[in-house]
């Protein structure tokens, strides 16, 4: 639900300097991040303080995130694929209710959705709609690296600001299936109950021969969850960088389900069995440590209500992030007593919460709201300030931050620890902060 994180100002690498060199198109702006990886291209914010300052984050403290090479498609030319897996075919012949479904088997090219189509808001006979949602794309992998801090994970090492709240337009994927004939009332036919709808990029990657992810088709259609078949972001043209020509935006669900480079879109029977969604991005029992028992269990799709710290001093920002479409209506902020255990972690051996290490907070202070919350999908940033007490003054302290939606819903104390290091909610600790008294 909420969480809290600290960040440290961090020099911008020389390898990343070296890539800015070979990058020059103005879409590749990466002044603000520091390297993870060159290839594939993954960075993160260097300074945490400057991150927060945007309720828009800019291209230059927009984290990237990938699993391959960037595609080439030619904006002008590149098109989108709709199909039906061969083995729904027969069952959606036999079904009055999809007497208007346009779609071939999987087998082969499947209808078209070109970018001037996309454009022009018409797809055959029928209107398409298009949406502008500000929506905040946030890595699963997010704040990795405090999770390997109670056990090693396993993953690329991320810390606490690989998260982006951008504005994204583009046809909405409700509005395509629509005019393909799947109609509104499409749960109360039973042959599309349990369908889901696949989306690919046959672009080769890490750890598979394409990327791949999936949803069910009740997720696909919901006009209360607007998943958009993205052409642009921030009011300009979706750039290479971030998946352009089209890629797909879910709001509320992991970056790892927003597929890039978009190519194909298919109604199959189930879940994808692709590497990224079915043995990658799962939030695993603590008892897992390795791969052959990961891979049993359930795959990880939407984010939960999460909260971060970002300046670790008397005045703390911070962001609180919810994949529900609820609103955060409160975050806290608190000073850990000094006599609590150092290392913070309030974990037993299994990585659960020990009832003997609750945390032990003296005093807890709502903070305030930089944003109105009014973008159900954004994030919502924060500040508060603390008022120490006299004896605290020169002393090192810890601060934790927890945040709650409007439903009542809290963020946890502890995550369960897990071997991918994903879906960290844990409440945050800045740890350790010297605390000095003011000159002036």
């Amino acid at each position: 639900m909420s969480r809290t994180a600290t960040t440290t100002s961090t020099c911008i690498s020389q390898k990343m300097q070296d890539l800015s060199i070979k990058i020059k198109s103005p879409e590749f702006d990466m002044s603000g991040l520091k390297i993870k990886t060159e290839e594939p291209l993954n960075a993160e914010p260097a300074n945490g303080e400057e991150f927060i300052k945007h309720f828009i984050t800019p291209e230059s403290l927009s984290f990237r995130r990938n699993h391959s090479a960037f595609a080439s498609h030619c904006y002008e030319h590149h098109a989108l694929s709709f199909s039906v897996a061969p083995s729904l075919l027969d069952k959606f012949s036999s079904e009055p209710n999809l007497e208007r479904l346009t779609l071939e088997s999987g087998a082969g090219e499947g209808r078209k959705l070109t970018m001037g189509e996309m454009k022009g808001l018409r797809w055959g006979e029928s209107n398409l709609q298009e949406e502008d949602v500000v929506a905040v794309l946030q890595c699963a992998g997010n704040r990795r690296d405090e999770m390997s801090e109670r056990r090693k994970t396993e993953g690329l090492g991320w810390g606490n600001c690989v998260v982006a709240n951008a504005r994204w337009q583009g046809v909405t994927l409700r509005s395509a299936l629509l005019a393909l004939g799947i109609p509104a009332c499409h749960n109360c036919i039973p042959v599309l109950s349990n369908v889901h709808v696949l989306f690919r990029c046959s672009l080769p990657c890490q750890d598979d021969a394409t990327y791949e992810s999936s949803v069910p088709l009740s997720v696909a259609m919901d006009p209360s969850r607007p998943i958009l078949l993205c052409t642009g972001m921030n009011g300009t043209p979706l750039a290479v960088d971030r998946g352009g020509p089209v890629r797909l935006v879910i709001p509320g669900y992991i970056g790892a389900r927003w597929v890039k480079w978009l190519e194909s879109i298919e109604i199959v029977e189930k879940c994808s069995d692709n590497f990224y969604m079915a043995k990658d991005y799962k939030i695993v029992p603590s008892f897992v440590n390795g791969e052959d028992k990961a891979e049993k269990q359930e795959w990880m799709k939407k984010v939960t209500v999460s909260s971060l710290s970002s300046t670790p001093t008397i005045t703390l920002q911070g962001y609180a992030v919810t994949g529900s479409g609820f609103e955060i209506s409160k975050v806290e902020v608190g000073i850990v007593s000094q006599d609590h255990p150092s290392d913070l972690t309030n974990e037993d051996g299994n990585g659960h919460l020990s009832p003997s290490k609750k945390m032990a907070v003296k005093r807890w202070k709502e903070a305030k709201f930089m944003d109105d919350g009014k973008e159900r999908w954004a994030w919502k940033r924060w500040f508060v300030e603390l008022e120490l007490e006299q004896e605290e003054v020169g002393k090192e302290l810890s601060f934790v931050c927890r945040a709650e939606e409007e439903t009542g819903t809290k963020q946890p104390e502890l995550s369960g620890w897990n071997l991918r290091g994903v879906e960290n909610r844990s409440w945050s600790v800045a740890r350790r902060v010297k605390v000095v008294a003011s000159s002036s």
